[in-house]
Formats: C-alpha cells, structure tokens, sequence
C-alpha cells in the first residue's frame, strides 16, 4: 500500500477515470469558498455535458412549478 497521500480532487480523476468514460467535476472548498475547482477529461465532452446538465437543471426548474413573471414596467396599458 503506498503511503503517498492523494488530494480529493486526484483521488475522484482516479476513481472517475477507472468507472466513466467522460467526467466533469465541479467542487468548492472551505478555504476558497470563491473559488471553483473544474476537472475533466476531455474538454470537448465536458463542454457537452455541461451544456446538457444546464438543459436537464431549466427543464426540472420549469417542471417544479416555477413561474417566469415578464414584468414590463415601461410598458402601459392602452385600453
């Protein structure tokens, strides 16, 4: 057993390279709560699943009931 000590983000591209064919991970930590980390094993894929996520995140937005309001307060009513 080795005793080199990996840090989380190179112990899920070991895990997630083993398992998965493509991967983006997105992480925050406590000590840079600014900052995001991204790891990925291909830019290309991750461009796709990123873009998916973000339609599947809208569609279940929509699907949970939420509202869009159009508020044009510029407008005035012409009657």
């Amino acid at each position: 057993m080795s005793s080199k000590k990996y840090n989380p983000m190179e112990q899920i591209k070991g895990i997630l390279g083993e398992h998965c064919t493509s991967y983006v991970v997105f992480a925050v930590t406590p000590d840079a709560p600014n900052t995001l980390q991204m790891r990925t094993d291909n830019r290309y894929a991750a461009l796709g699943m990123i873009t998916r996520g973000l339609d599947i995140l809208n569609e279940n937005i929509v699907d949970e009931g939420w509202e869009i309001v159009w508020d044009n307060d510029d407008e005035e009513d012409e009657t």
